[in-house]
């Protein structure tokens, strides 16, 4: 019975580490195909203009994406867990226009920069949500309504340009399917080679052929 329960143990083992090893060789698979997300976005913005530097959200979101624990550490040696990101997993501090953007946006809107928004507003800034922009400065996202179409042409005598993504429905699921299509394709093949191979290696360990 005593060298049952070593072979279960050091099967257990041997697969686990085997499949650790794995998941680490293909993180960077599995980022690219987190980051495959964004063709989404980029799709989107094709043909529409817009003041957001999406360039900058992008590398930060590549940035918090390597910081990410796909392979949380387990108070169990026998067990693995592989959690990719989600809508309520992943750190969108800094980026917050991206978490609005994939879960869809209600409602009309517009960017404005700091001087349009002073002149229309006075000093509300900190009440509203600030984007980078492609010239260097803030961009402020603000809804549209009847009050803002009258001082656009009262006071800027311009208007002001649309928020892209206004009126758009969620996307998240779409955004972050990519990385689980990946591991969904791929674990169980993964799971079924390193199974046969564990098995041979433990087999040799005790005399086996």
């Amino acid at each position: 019975m005593t060298i049952k329960r070593n072979i279960k143990r050091d099967l257990k083992r041997i697969i686990r580490l085997k499949l650790y090893f794995k998941l680490i060789d293909n993180l960077k698979a599995i980022r690219s195909s987190v980051m495959d997300g964004f063709l989404l976005i980029e799709d989107l913005l094709e043909d529409v203009e817009t003041n957001i530097d999406f360039n900058i959200i992008k590398e930060i979101f590549l940035e918090r994406l390597m910081k990410f624990e796909f392979i949380p550490e387990s108070e169990d040696p026998n067990r693995l867990d592989v959690v990719l990101p989600t809508i309520d997993n992943f750190d969108f501090s800094d980026i917050e226009i991206m978490e609005i953007i994939l879960n869809g946006v209600v409602g009309d809107f517009v960017e404005a920069n700091y001087d349009e928004i002073s002149q229309l507003f006075g000093n509300i800034h900190g009440k509203l949500l600030k984007v980078n922009s492609v010239i260097g400065d803030f961009i402020y996202i603000i809804p549209i309504n009847e009050d803002l179409v009258l001082q656009e042409k009262r006071i800027l005598g311009y208007s002001l340009n649309r928020f892209p993504f206004s009126n758009s429905p969620p996307i998240y699921k779409e955004f972050f399917s990519k990385s689980v299509n990946f591991i969904d394709d791929n674990l169980s093949d993964w799971v079924n080679k390193i199974i046969k191979t564990s098995l041979r290696d433990v087999t040799h360990k005790y005399g086996g052929k």
